[in-house]
């Protein structure tokens, strides 16, 4: 039986706190039994636009609603083979993408308004899937070796990116499968992104995943590391931080182990 831990932590930026504009980064996470039986962990984080009225609702729901609709869907199909998990993360995105124009609708607003980029882990203990649209990053981590799973999509101009709810979504959706799970796998906004990997080669800096590759293995139990989101909120926090990027920023960490 594999085991999943983590440790996960959102942060208002100093420039959304200054102008009391609310927290646009969220994050969902959940373990669940596959049909088979067999655990497997499902994330989500996303990032709201900065210039869209409604982006931290857009956020909050598109993370809730894929963890939702995966661990749903684990539950009930066998997911036997690398394109059965490529497909299952693509539909999951499009449909979290068909159920926010809907919210949209419903609230008579434009789509546009609830902006939001979405990067998403599905993964057990033999293979594991990805998906992203829009900036921030995912880092694997096994053997000690680690690197980003995918450049973030940039514009033309700063700050600029692809977001879900574009009309090119379908075609700016990244998506690998990986025939085997790595060892660990730290998810990020882009307010994280240069103080984490670099913004030329996108070669990843390693203090602090060595940092939280050492506290997972110091961990009591699986499940979620409570004192290590505490330490990760504090990091978000520092000053170390906040004097570097004035966004919001989040990050989820996870650990995998029991590979066959």
């Amino acid at each position: 039986m594999s085991a999943f831990s983590w440790a996960q932590a959102v942060r208002q930026g100093p420039a959304h706190e200054a102008m009391s504009i609310p927290c646009q980064d969220a994050l969902s996470v959940r373990a669940s039994a596959g049909r088979d039986g067999r655990p497997w962990i499902v994330a989500a984080l996303a990032d709201g636009a900065g210039s869209a009225s409604h982006s931290e609702h857009g956020s909050q729901y598109i993370t809730e609603c894929f963890t939702s609709f995966v661990c749903e869907a684990l539950s009930e199909f066998e997911i036997e083979t690398e394109a059965d998990l490529e497909d299952l993360v693509s539909r999951g995105v499009m449909l979290v993408r068909d159920a926010l124009f809907k919210v949209a609708d419903s609230n008579a607003r434009a789509i546009n308004d609830y902006a939001t980029t979405l990067l998403v882990c599905v993964s057990n203990a033999e293979r594991c899937a990805f998906g992203q649209i829009g900036d921030g990053a995912i880092v694997i981590g096994a053997g000690g070796a680690r690197k980003v799973v995918f450049r973030p999509q940039r514009g033309a101009f700063v700050n600029e990116t692809a977001f879900l709810t574009n009309a090119a979504a379908q075609d700016d959706i990244q998506v690998l499968v990986l025939d085997a799970a790595p060892d660990s796998i730290v998810m990020f906004s882009d307010g994280l992104e240069d103080l984490l990997v670099s913004p030329k080669d996108f070669a990843v800096h390693p203090p602090l995943f060595a940092f939280l590759d050492a506290a997972f293995a110091e961990r009591e139990a699986d499940g979620v590391v409570e004192e290590l989101s505490d330490r990760l909120a504090q990091m978000l926090a520092s000053n170390a931080v906040t004097s570097r990027s004035d966004d919001d920023t989040s990050i989820l960490a996870i650990h995998l182990e029991d590979k066959p």
